[in-house]
C-alpha cells in the first residue's frame, strides 16, 4: 500500500464506541499509524480537540450529544485558525432524508459515507478528500481475496450468486471488526454450540420478498471479537456488537442482491417473471444471548441456506431465509 498517511492525523468523533473503533481500525488499514488517530465522543470534544494538535483529516458522526455533525461543521468553517477551517471533514451516518444530508455541503462538509459501509467505499472516500487516485490494484486485490474466500462448491438449488453475495457481505463486515473469515461449504444443517445470535430482516413489498439473515456465535468467538475492539469484556456489551454485525452485513448485501431479482423473486415464487430491480428496505437488528439459542425463521415457502466461517480456530454460522412477506 502507498505510504500516503503514515504522517496524517485524524480525529474521529461519534456517540458510538463501536462506531470510533470501526472507524479508527479502518484508517490504520489505510496508512494512519494507530498514535495519529484521535477518538473523542461527542461533538464539543472534537471542537476543543482540534485545537490542540493539527489534525489533516475529521470524522465524525452526524446525532452526537451537545453538537451535532453540521454545527460542528459550521464551528470548524469558522474558525480563526487557518489549519482548522480548511480541515476536510467527512460524516458517517445512516440518515439517508434529504432534509438532513442536504445540509451537509453547505455547512462545509467535503462528503459522507452511509452507514452501513465497506472498507472499499470508506477507502474511495478518504482517498477522494485527500485528491488521490483509487489504488486499482489494490483494490482487485482486495476483490479476489474476498472472491477466493468465499468461493464454494455446493448442492443447494439456490442460485451461487446469492450464496456469494452474502458469504462476501458477511466477510466485509467481519473485516471492519478486523477479523478474518474463510467461508466454508453452504449446507442447510444448521449444526453446532452457540451463545450469541443477531438477526435482520431486508424487505421488499413490491416483490413479496423477505430476507431474513441470523448470525451464532460461539461465547469464545464473540468474547474474542470484542475484546480486540474494547479491551476488557462486558457480555451485554459483547451482544451489541453482535447485533451491530446483523446491521452490517445487512446494508452491505442489500445492493449486492438488489439486481438478482428473478434469482431470488423465484424462490418464493416460481411462475414470477420479474425484472423490476429489487428494493430493499433494512429491518432493525436483535440480538440474543443464552446457550444455543436460535431464531424461529423457518417456515413454508421459504429457501434457507446456511454458511458456516471459520474465524480463529473456530466457526461462526449465518442462516439466510428467502420467503414471502
Amino acid at each position: 500500500m502507498p505510504d500516503h498517511f503514515s504522517d496524517k492525523q485524524a480525529l474521529v468523533a461519534d456517540n458510538s464506541s463501536v462506531m470510533t473503533r470501526i472507524i479508527k481500525n479502518n484508517l490504520v488499514s489505510l496508512g494512519f499509524t494507530p498514535e495519529n488517530v484521535v477518538v473523542v465522543s461527542d461533538g464539543n470534544q472534537a471542537n476543543l480537540m482540534l485545537g490542540l494538535s493539527d489534525f489533516h483529516l475529521l470524522i465524525t458522526g452526524y446525532h452526537m450529544k451537545f453538537m451535532n455533525g453540521v454545527e460542528l461543521a459550521i464551528a470548524v468553517r469558522t474558525n480563526s485558525s487557518d489549519a482548522i477551517k480548511n480541515i476536510r471533514h467527512l460524516i458517517i451516518t445512516a440518515e439517508t432524508k434529504s432534509n438532513i444530508v442536504d445540509q451537509f455541503a453547505p455547512a462545509g462538509c467535503n462528503g459522507y459515507i452511509n452507514k452501513p459501509f465497506t472498507f472499499k467505499t470508506f477507502q474511495s472516500k478518504i482517498h477522494e478528500v485527500f485528491g488521490l487516485e483509487a489504488d486499482t490494484k489494490e483494490e482487485e486485490a482486495i476483490s479476489e481475496k474476498s472472491s477466493v474466500s468465499s468461493s464454494t462448491e455446493s448442492d443447494l438449488k439456490v442460485d451461487p450468486k446469492i450464496v456469494s453475495a452474502f458469504s462476501e457481505s458477511a466477510i466485509e463486515s467481519l473485516g471492519q471488526y478486523m477479523v478474518s473469515a474463510v467461508a466454508g461449504k453452504p449446507t442447510n444443517s444448521l449444526d453446532g454450540s452457540f451463545y450469541f445470535g443477531s438477526l435482520v430482516n431486508l424487505n421488499d413489498p413490491a416483490h413479496s420478498t423477505q430476507v431474513n439473515v441470523a448470525l451464532y456465535f460461539p461465547k469464545d468467538v464473540a468474547c474474542s471479537i470484542y475484546e480486540g475492539i474494547f479491551g476488557e469484556v462486558d457480555i451485554e456489551q459483547v451482544c451489541g456488537v453482535v447485533q451491530e454485525l446483523a446491521n452490517i452485513i445487512g446494508g452491505i448485501v442489500k445492493p449486492k442482491i438488489s439486481g438478482l431479482t428473478q434469482e431470488i423473486v423465484s424462490l418464493v415464487n416460481a411462475e414470477a417473471v420479474d425484472e423490476q430491480e429489487l428494493d430493499f428496505q433494512l429491518g432493525l437488528p436483535e440480538a440474543k444471548m443464552g446457550e444455543d439459542y436460535k431464531f424461529d425463521i423457518n417456515g413454508d415457502d421459504s429457501s434457507n441456506f446456511i454458511i458456516p466461517f471459520q474465524v480463529n480456530d473456530d466457526s461462526i454460522l449465518m442462516e439466510v431465509q428467502i420467503a414471502k412477506s
